[in-house]
């Protein structure tokens, strides 16, 4: 029987894409730079490479900070300082909060059958204030982040930390739930832990070897 739910922020309960999308838009617009649909379709495809570095365990997020736009300019052949936006995105995201579609629902129904634990790779403080802006801090225990516990997801250290401090005896009592299946189903299988993969973006990896697949956040009600 389960009790204790691991789920996931980013793409599972806050849209980043679609935050960050108008994070970099209004970023442009105050540095008078032009922007085009390829902005966006560069940026998520080396920020995504970027952070399956971070789960591999191969780069540092400061390390990712220092590069990720001076990459991301560099490959859309763009004039600019990345250090200088870099600044501006981290800070920006810090007060865009964009559900994903059906997210609210979930932590209400999750929050009054189980107890909801945050997981996130993101800054702490980050994650809690866009949390805060989408009043759904009310409906969680606590959130774990990567950079409190000295290391990321998928690495099952990050999950053997979360399980002690809240003194759970029985991995058979949770349940994780994301969108990544590098960092969430991973770090599930990693740990022996059941995961619900959200498969939003229906990639359909055909050896997938999570618990349960979905590809709406309502799917989970009929699961748990």
């Amino acid at each position: 029987m389960k009790k204790y739910i691991f789920l996931d922020i980013d793409n599972t309960l806050l849209d980043f894409n679609k935050c960050s999308k108008i994070s970099i838009q209004e970023g442009f617009k105050k540095y008078g730079i032009t922007y085009h649909e390829d902005v966006f379709d560069t940026f998520v495809k080396i920020n995504d490479s970027l952070w399956e570095q971070i789960e591999e365990g191969k780069l540092t997020k400061t390390k990712l900070y220092e590069i990720r736009w001076n990459t991301i300019f560099r490959a859309l052949k763009i004039d600019f300082e990345g250090h200088v936006f870099e600044r501006y995105f981290v800070n920006s995201l810090n007060y865009i909060a964009k559900e994903v579609d059906g997210a609210y629902d979930l932590l209400q129904y999750l929050s009054n059958k189980y107890e909801v634990f945050l997981t996130s790779n993101a800054p702490y403080d980050q994650q809690w204030n866009r949390l805060k802006i989408a009043d759904m801090l009310k409906y969680v225990k606590k959130i774990y982040a990567s950079e409190k516990i000295g290391c990321a997801k998928p690495n099952k250290r990050f999950f053997n930390y979360c399980i002690n401090d809240i003194g759970i005896t029985d991995k058979n009592e949770i349940m994780i739930i994301g969108d990544s299946y590098s960092a969430d189903v991973q770090g599930g299988i990693n740990s022996q832990i059941e995961t619900i993969w959200f498969d939003r973006n229906k990639k359909g990896i055909n050896d997938s070897l999570a618990t349960y697949k979905i590809n709406s956040l309502y799917e989970i009600m009929n699961i748990l």
